[in-house]
């Protein structure tokens, strides 16, 4: 067996045993998950009992993860412990392509010391013990951008990040917004040659409308209109006016002064050291709706880990991104560009650490390609700058 092998066996062991881990010890307790019934476990469930829901307006969110949930609860008799498993699993194979992203970004060091941090991020750890789509969310932007990482020798390439582009939106609707970021970057990036790239991106673009067509024709059918992938993609397909509809429900007004300012506050949030009042809500999220309760000051537990894991890597992360595009490194540059366009993202529909989640192992491979990138400048300079010994 090869050392590679064995890092990545290695890899996935570790982040696959800390989450079921912390899943018996903690995460299915009720004070920390006191409703493991989620709404896509009850869409799964609704799967699973027959063919009556393809043919119902029965839910407004995407179908990809509550498919895949009810492929793992058909065998097992709908067993919250099943998807708990497949949540551990998708996890841990996030770790492993990040693994492999990151020895495409800087080296196997790099890859390794990216993969170990993700395995031990608490944030991660936690949510895996949550039936919710995010976790399947990260796995696949993590392995589409790896593709595209990929120099594109064949057009097969375009193909593959097509059926995984596919897959991630019928999974999250938000990442319809990606499309035009990666139309930029295949255009300008894919091969040195802008016919080829041109090519690129039709494959790229028609295999993923050819593949979006088959839910399409469903939803024509259930709702009458053209809608790909579910309801909820509608908010997405026109940002702008979801974004405004959203902010007038929540608050009554037209005018939303500072939205932007507190979305990206709380996207980027290391530490909270003070309680939360109605002006620090994000508003667009759905923890902005009525009736919600306000946050209290997080412990120094919670402090301590939020910036021990994240609030250390960020001047590091900064460091990172001066180096990709310094030394025009492509896998850097499309890295930095999806964290850039999923920030916009949510600066339009709400920040919040939560929504933070997918970019997290981005954030993770630039901090460690900017701090072996400095510790190699200084060595190199140390080596440049003294003088032999005297003889």
């Amino acid at each position: 067996m090869s050392s590679d092998r064995r890092i990545i066996i290695a890899l996935f062991s570790i982040a696959f045993g800390l989450r079921i881990l912390y899943a018996v010890l903690a995460g299915t307790q009720p004070d920390i998950n006191p409703n493991p019934v989620t709404g896509s476990v009850l869409y799964a469930q609704e799967i699973t009992s027959g063919l009556n829901w393809l043919g119902e307006a029965y839910s407004p969110k995407a179908p990809g993860y509550p498919l895949l949930l009810a492929a793992v609860f058909l065998p097992t008799g709908g067993s919250l412990w099943a998807g708990i498993l497949l949540q551990a699993v998708l996890g841990a194979l996030t770790v492993v392509v990040v693994y492999h992203l990151g020895r495409r970004l800087g080296g196997p060091l790099v890859g390794t010391v990216a993969a170990v941090w993700l395995s031990l991020y608490v944030q991660h750890v936690f949510f895996a013990s949550f039936l919710l789509r995010d976790i399947l969310a990260c796995l696949l932007l993590v392995w589409l951008i790896y593709l595209l990482s990929k120099p594109f020798f064949q057009m097969r390439y375009a193909v593959y990040s097509g059926l995984v582009y596919t897959m991630l939106v019928h999974v999250d609707p938000q990442y319809f917004l990606l499309l035009p970021f990666i139309g930029i970057f295949l255009l300008l990036r894919a091969t040195r040659h802008l016919l080829l790239n041109f090519q690129y991106l039709f494959l790229f673009a028609g295999f993923f409308v050819l593949l979006c067509v088959p839910w399409t024709i469903r939803n024509y059918t259930v709702y009458h209109q053209v809608i790909p992938v579910s309801l909820e993609a509608g908010r997405y397909i026109r940002p702008l006016t979801s974004s405004r509809e959203a902010h007038l429900k929540v608050t009554g007004v037209r005018s939303y002064p500072g939205k932007y300012k507190r979305n990206a506050l709380e996207y980027w949030r290391v530490a909270r050291f003070k309680g939360e009042d109605a002006g620090d809500q994000a508003v667009g999220t759905a923890a902005a709706s009525p009736g919600r309760q306000f946050e209290k000051a997080w412990s120094f537990r919670h402090n301590f880990i939020n910036i021990a894991l994240f609030g250390l890597l960020l001047p590091f992360f900064i460091i990172g991104i001066f180096f990709a595009f310094r030394d025009k490194d492509r896998t850097g540059q499309l890295i930095t560009t999806i964290v850039v366009a999923c920030f916009l993202i949510r600066l339009f529909f709400g920040g919040s650490e939560h929504a933070r989640l997918p970019v997290e192992p981005f954030i993770i491979l630039l901090a460690f390609y900017g701090l072996f990138r400095l510790l190699a400048g200084f060595r190199g300079e140390l080596e440049v700058t003294s003088e032999p010994p005297a003889r």
